[in-house]
């Protein structure tokens, strides 16, 4: 067999991380991650959606915002099961 040799194109690494279609795709990542957490709280706005973009990348941070919502994600890990789907 012979070998393989794989190249890293970090320019284009770079421009996918902040591509305004990754960011929409994360952002309806985000939203859907926190509808399902509160869905399974039967809460209606506990865990909430924040942007938190940097220089280089889009990104979403999906958290407790209510004290209801972090007692639940405490006993019945709402949103860790949101985002495994369990």
């Amino acid at each position: 067999m012979g070998k393989a040799t794989i190249k890293f194109h970090y320019d284009a690494f770079g421009e996918l991380r902040s591509d305004p279609a990754m960011d929409r795709e994360l952002r309806d990542q985000a939203y859907a991650i926190a509808s399902r957490a509160n869905s399974l709280a039967g809460i209606a706005d506990g865990y909430r959606v924040h942007p938190a973009p940097s220089k280089s990348r889009a990104r979403y941070i999906v958290s407790a915002d209510s004290e209801e919502a972090r007692r639940l994600e405490a006993t019945r890990r709402c949103l860790t099961r949101a985002l495994t789907g369990g």
